[in-house]
């Protein structure tokens, strides 16, 4: 799911922000162009029908506005960025294009079709509109075609999977520069990636849902949780950023381990319930019959395989994750969460260990 991040959470309303406006403007574009082919052709058309649409243009980005603010009073403001951060190149585009086209006209009747250019400069009016009009294009371009895919974005925290490290309605700035050009992810970071479509579907998340976890393990890594107590290689790992008690709300804990099963590496959990049973539990997503669970229990761990990692909440009890639908590919990984910018009281890294 700013992504959702998500985890097992309420869905972000899905809310197309230029539903209506985006084929408004492209029918304000046509119509515009079409005008002007019209009066190249015609030497004596009128300006009339041109200032019209220039009138559109005013209204597309007044009526843009206002669907904005009424988002926010709708759906609340962190959600609203979150649908801002996220729009596709092509309505950027478009808008790159509207805001364009409002430039050059305002231009052009401000100084008139004939040679008076250098003779009428532009009302303040119109140079206020002209700077707002340029400031927009060269922001959106390079806000999303080149800062967002590269460098950082916005995401914002939906769910509980990783308290206290991160809470509902925290904004975070990813890095995403680092993990494209300079390092690999290193294990111990929070890290935001793409997760399997099997797990955002069982999440119930839209296509294009992003997930927040920390990275646990890497390429080569064994990873085995037991008594609630992470090991890596072996040897236990200290987790203070781990929500205290790690204990499900029913009162079982789990263990967990990979292991190789016809060639796939399945991420399999035991579960210890008050009346001492054993539950061993594996995805549905992985179809392995519930008759074998116990049977693949008993195989040895195996480590992350090549190019693997293994992401986990640190709300251990609440997180929908990596010990459910196992390793991700390197490039499912995203960026790193670098930090968090709201509420301005949580302000600072989005790592508690920093």
């Amino acid at each position: 799911m700013p992504l959702p991040l998500a985890q097992v959470m309420p869905p972000v309303p899905e809310v197309n922000l230029l539903s209506f406006w985006i084929p408004f403007g492209i029918i304000c574009l046509v119509v515009r162009a079409a005008i002007g082919i019209w009066q190249v052709v015609d030497k004596g058309a009128t300006d009339k029908p041109a200032r019209a649409i220039c009138t559109f243009y005013v209204l597309f980005g007044v009526a843009v506005l206002f669907h904005i603010v009424s988002l926010v009073r709708t759906i609340g403001f962190q959600s609203t960025v979150e649908i801002l951060a996220k729009a596709d190149v092509g309505t950027v585009l478009l808008f790159g294009a509207v805001c364009t086209a409002v430039r050059v006209d305002v231009h052009y009747f401000a100084k008139g079709r004939d040679n008076r250019f250098e003779q009428e400069p532009l009302s303040k009016f119109g140079r206020v509109v002209q700077e707002f009009s340029d400031s927009l294009v060269y922001a959106g371009l390079l806000v999303f075609l080149i800062i967002r895919p590269f460098f950082i974005q916005t995401f914002i925290i939906p769910s509980p999977s990783m308290v206290p490290t991160l809470i509902e309605g925290d904004i975070l700035i990813v890095d995403k520069f680092s993990y494209r050009f300079l390092k690999e992810p290193e294990v111990g970071e929070v890290v935001v990636f793409k997760p399997p479509d099997p797990a955002r579907e069982m999440a119930q998340q839209p296509p294009g849902t992003d997930f927040v976890k920390r990275l646990i393990g890497g390429p080569g890594d064994l990873i085995e949780i037991r008594d609630t107590k992470l090991y890596r290689n072996g040897i236990a790992v200290a987790e203070p950023y781990v929500q205290d008690p790690p204990i499900a709300p029913e009162g079982d804990t789990a263990d967990f381990k990979l292991v190789n099963y016809e060639g796939r590496v399945i991420p399999i959990r035991r579960i210890v319930d008050f009346a001492g049973r054993h539950i061993t539990h594996i995805d549905p997503t992985y179809g392995i019959p519930l008759a074998k669970t116990d049977e693949l229990w008993e195989l040895e761990a195996v480590p992350l395989p090549t190019n693997q990692y293994l992401m986990v909440g640190d709300n251990r009890t609440q997180s929908y994750d990596g010990r459910y639908w196992g390793p991700i590919p390197r490039h499912q990984i995203v960026g790193k969460a670098w930090w968090r910018i709201f509420p301005i009281k949580r302000f600072g890294h989005a790592d508690s260990r920093k």
